[in-house]
């Protein structure tokens, strides 16, 4: 794919994840049509569907980037070549929310949460496994199973009360 074309995808999926979300403050997902996102995204419903296969694909795409961009400022805030450096890894995650307010919007809507969760609990064991493995002593598999589920929801708890 040329880079114009890769632009210009990025873009009309940035558009239609952005309409999407607009939709959200007014009503639930599954009341939301495929027209109405691409009508909001001033975009064509075929342009939706070279794009995404459904509403939740949407979503997941929308999620996904966001969290990725914590991840990115997670690690270079908290962590070098010698491993930690950081303060503290919950008031970063706050703090990275605080700075996504389309993730927000999503943890208040019943039909995502789910997702939030579901992408938290992959980008928790995804810095477990790089950068903390074998750094902490006595953890064994269950336990680490344990943490990152825990961590996972108290982070979406907290931000979401937050």
């Amino acid at each position: 794919m040329s880079e114009k074309m890769n632009r210009q995808a990025l873009r009309s999926k940035s558009m239609l994840c952005e309409a999407l979300l607009g939709l959200l403050k007014d009503k639930p997902l599954p009341k939301i049509s495929i027209q109405e996102i691409a009508d909001k995204a001033d975009l064509s419903r075929s342009t939706f569907y070279t794009n995404f296969e459904s509403r939740e694909a949407v979503l997941e795409y929308f999620i996904d980037s966001k969290i990725e961009v914590i991840y990115n400022r997670i690690m270079k805030d908290n962590f070098n070549e010698e491993g930690w450096a950081g303060e503290s890894l919950g008031d970063g995650f706050l703090d990275e929310f605080e700075k996504e307010p389309g993730l927000v919007l999503l943890m208040k809507t019943s039909e995502t949460r789910y997702l939030i969760v579901e992408r938290m609990r992959g980008l928790h064991h995804r810095i477990y496994e790089e950068k903390l493995a074998g750094n902490v002593p006595g953890l064994n598999e269950k336990l680490v199973k344990y943490f990152i589920e825990y961590i996972a929801y108290t982070t979406f708890a907290v931000a979401n009360h937050w």
